[in-house]
């Protein structure tokens, strides 16, 4: 497993990548599986319930709970408390172990003669497993920002996804599990991060203030804009009003992340602390609200190099390009994953039209597979 993205024309290379084009069709499908559906429709006890999905979300509230172990310590810095180290250590100590038993469970209470498993690319065996929970693992690592800074921003949520995307590849999950993917399983994620981000006081990586979207997340938004692409009773003006986004705000995505930005930055309006997301309630439509935030991810997190410069690539999420000498990119190593940009808004959206689409709008849809 290695760095592979030092360099603008590395990024250049992976823009054009099958990997690349993977990430966005997962993200569109994700989407689109949890349109018109809230949280709480989806149960951990409901039988279709893939176990891999059942080990994570278990293994995401015992983190919730890990927390409590590691209280924050007395500092003089309001922000970044170091408890957060000893709490991203037990993380890396634990993912590993996590990974195996999840893959393992995975191929014990799975028919070997399954014909999709027969035509998988990755088939998962005694002599690859530790290879592939090792790169898993490392997904769910990067994911829970970064332990020396202590920071947290959009590059470490997209770990999340490529985690997600790992299982998917495997089959693991497959298209029918998208949607408690989400709503399960992205939003027992979410419950550890926001506990962090209070109780640790994370610093946003590569934070613009409020030039950027959100100190720490963009997918969040995008998933809950989906959601409500059927919704006649809410519209994204909504969010204007803290009766509704209480009303929404657990059964919700996007409504939890404007109440939790209102929360915690409540001496100032909103329109002053988030004002692209303000722009964003004017816009009229859900679909609209989820194509926009769907270009936003694209071109400011996946296209951009201080959110992807720390990906690492494996035999799951393939480099298919040479990569640049690190060397020569040693400003790098001053810099982490960092969260968006909003200055000016990259013009290297490439949204293409398919049959893939949130409401009426369509999104990129790649014509690669797994």
């Amino acid at each position: 497993m290695k760095r592979a993205l030092y360099s603008d024309k590395d990024l250049e290379e992976f823009k054009k990548s099958i990997i690349c084009h993977d990430i966005m069709e997962f993200i569109s499908k994700c989407a689109e599986s949890v349109k018109g559906k809230t949280i709480s429709s989806v149960n951990i006890t409901d039988d279709n319930i893939p176990l891999g999905l059942r080990n994570y979300v278990n293994f995401m509230n015992s983190l919730y709970s890990v927390v409590d172990e590691y209280p924050p310590l007395k500092q003089p810095m309001r922000f970044g408390n170091k408890a957060f180290k000893q709490f991203h250590q037990r993380v890396c100590k634990d993912s590993l172990t996590f990974s195996i038993n999840l893959l393992t469970d995975y191929i014990t209470n799975t028919d070997p003669n399954d014909s999709v498993l027969k035509n998988s690319d990755y088939i998962i065996s005694t002599d690859n497993i530790n290879d592939y929970a090792e790169e898993l693992s490392t997904y769910v690592n990067g994911s829970f920002g970064n332990e020396i800074r202590i920071d947290y921003g959009t590059g470490h949520e997209l770990n999340m996804f490529l985690f997600y995307l790992c299982l998917y590849k495997l089959n693991v999950i497959k298209n029918e599990d998208l949607s408690a993917v989400i709503l399960l399983g992205f939003s027992s994620y979410i419950r550890v991060m926001r506990r962090l981000q209070v109780e640790y006081k994370l610093e946003p990586a590569g934070s613009h203030g409020v030039w950027g979207l959100d100190d720490y997340h963009c997918l969040t938004f995008l998933f809950g804009a989906a959601q409500l692409c059927a919704n006649a009773e809410v519209n994204p003006s909504s969010v204007n009003s803290m009766d509704i986004l209480k009303e929404y705000k657990n059964e919700n995505f996007y409504m939890e992340g404007i109440y939790f930005i209102r929360t915690i930055k409540s001496s100032a309006p909103f329109s002053e602390t988030s004002p692209m997301l303000y722009d964003i309630s004017g816009i009229g439509e859900w679909s609209r609200v989820a194509m926009t935030l769907l270009k936003v991810f694209q071109g400011e997190v996946l296209f951009k190099l201080p959110a992807m410069q720390h990906v690492i690539f494996g035999k799951l999420l393939k480099c298919t390009w040479t990569p640049s000498e690190d060397h020569t990119q040693s400003f790098l190593n001053n810099h982490d994953i960092h969260t968006i940009n909003n200055d000016k808004l990259s013009n290297s959206f490439i949204i293409r039209p398919g049959s893939t689409s949130i409401g009426s709008t369509s999104i990129m849809k790649p014509s690669v597979g797994k």
